[in-house]
């Protein structure tokens, strides 16, 4: 796999003058970042992603990198995610990220949740480290393959339990194939979130649309779930966006960045019914309309020109703008 390149291009700052300056809100909330040291990502795959990234993501380096994605924007805040999504120094990790948001007014960190891992160890977890969020996720699953893992497999239902007895949010990233299109998701997000209703759960990478077509067909066996959420980040499909939209109403949608991954050149491609990432000069171009300067731009501003597209088809007011990037991450990762 290709190491995506990690600069800022004269081109950057013009696609963002001209689509998305007008757009994007002064003030914003960051629903999905990631702090940590570059070691913390332990799968082959993550760590060619982020061979070029700082060494150490720190609160100070993620502040000095944001104007490369949002040029004189006020991030008040930020759920902070720990790199060590893999179970990895899971400890070191969540010590780390609890660190770096506790310099930064207004952020809050995450606990990695094992699914190993007993109700009791998590509350004692959640009472040392006073999370804003818990963070499950599929590589830490008793398989080989983990991206065929259910639900249940990562984030256990004793541990749902006490995410409900906290009144935390819970951001999973969908896996198996179809994501939200997936009849043994869907019935356990309702059994979790009916059976839950303080715990949050909050839908990352809009449950995982990264082709559209899972969202869409999916959504509605969730509809009206009151604890459901979804954050953008890293989500380049309107599609996904217009679903959430209309199934769920703007103050369900989240802006985030998946930093560092929002400042990688590329963009996550619909194909089929299958979706495909591409990075910087891994692909070669067809026929195209533009002339010889071609090339990406950032992630994050494909996710945020995808979130434009699909609050114009929503007739999203400014207000209802404003909540997606601000209002409703900072109310619900509040520090409590």
């Amino acid at each position: 796999m290709i190491s995506p390149k990690w600069f800022l291009a004269d081109e950057d700052n013009s696609f963002f003058d001209v689509e998305l300056n007008d757009f994007v809100p002064d003030k914003i909330f960051d629903a999905h970042m990631h702090l940590g040291h570059r070691s913390g990502y332990t799968s082959d795959t993550h760590n060619d992603m982020v061979a070029n990234t700082p060494e150490v993501a720190d609160m100070a380096s993620y502040r000095d990198h944001l104007p490369w994605i949002l040029p004189g924007r006020n991030v008040t805040g930020a759920n902070v995610l720990p790199s060590t999504i893999s179970g990895h120094d899971r400890e070191k990790g969540i010590e780390f990220a609890a660190g770096e948001a506790a310099t930064d007014d207004g952020s809050g960190s995450s606990v990695v949740v094992h699914p190993a891992m007993s109700a009791d160890q998590l509350r004692d977890e959640i009472d040392q480290f006073r999370p804003v969020s818990l963070k499950p996720y599929h590589m830490m699953a008793a398989r080989t393959d983990t991206q065929q893992s259910t639900i249940e497999e990562y984030l256990p239902e004793p541990l749902v339990a006490v995410a409900h007895e906290a009144k935390l949010p819970v951001v999973v990233h969908l896996v198996r194939d179809k994501a939200l299109a997936d009849e043994g998701n869907q019935k356990t997000i309702r059994h979790y979130c009916t059976t839950y209703p303080d715990m949050q759960l909050v839908l990352a990478h809009c449950a995982r649309g990264f082709n559209p077509g899972h969202t869409v067909r999916g959504i509605g066996a969730i509809a009206g779930l009151d604890n459901v959420f979804f954050d953008t980040s890293c989500a380049c499909e309107s599609g996904s966006m217009v679903a959430i939209l209309k199934t769920f109403g703007h103050t369900k949608m989240m802006w985030g960045s998946d930093f560092p991954f929002c400042h990688f050149h590329g963009r996550c491609f619909a194909i089929g019914d299958f979706f495909s990432w591409v990075f910087d000069d891994q692909l070669e171009f067809g026929v195209h309309t533009v002339g010889d300067r071609l090339g990406f731009t950032f992630v994050s501003h494909e996710s945020i020109r995808a979130i434009k597209l699909a609050c114009g088809a929503c007739d999203m007011s400014q207000e209802q703008i404003e909540a997606i990037f601000h209002d409703n991450a900072a109310q619900l990762f509040a520090r409590r």
